[in-house]
């Protein structure tokens, strides 16, 4: 009689567990009037990185000195047909970046945030040629000045 009133009690402790389960983790309800719907997601795809190669190389005139800029660029998007117009268009976006290279000073170039505006102009460069939604990344990898 003792293990008869066991196994009902294991029972019924068992489906009360179950029925608790399917109440705390069955469907959410439905938001109210006025409440956020979460948004789906959509994966993104993997960025695709085309290098700049070989490096870009511009001199400047600093008191009287001839010195030197070169630079390495890696530019990032993630759709394919976007890189295959940025490698289409290869000899137009390098010349148009050496023309901006060469149009900076030697001495701003010294610090962070100009190089971080340059990176700036140089990613509105390459928009002018390959226009995309979202705008091409532009990754300075290399900088070196002499």
């Amino acid at each position: 009689m003792k293990k008869i009133i066991l196994i009902l009690g294991l029972l019924l402790l068992v489906g009360a567990g179950g029925a608790g389960a399917f109440f705390y983790m069955g469907e959410k309800a439905a938001p109210a009037e006025g409440e956020p719907v979460a948004e789906v997601v959509e994966e993104e795809t993997a960025p695709i990185f085309v290098k700049l190669d070989p490096p870009l190389v511009v001199n400047f005139t600093h008191r009287g000195n001839l010195r030197y800029l070169q630079t390495t660029l890696e530019v990032m998007h993630r759709d394919q047909e976007v890189v295959d117009d940025i490698s289409l268009n290869m000899p137009v976006i390098r010349n148009n970046l050496i023309l901006v290279l060469s149009d900076q000073s030697f001495e701003d170039l010294n610090t962070k945030s100009a190089k971080e505006d340059l990176r700036v102009k140089i990613s509105e460069t390459i928009a002018q040629t390959v226009p995309a939604q979202p705008p091409v990344e532009v990754f300075i990898t290399s900088f070196v000045m002499q």
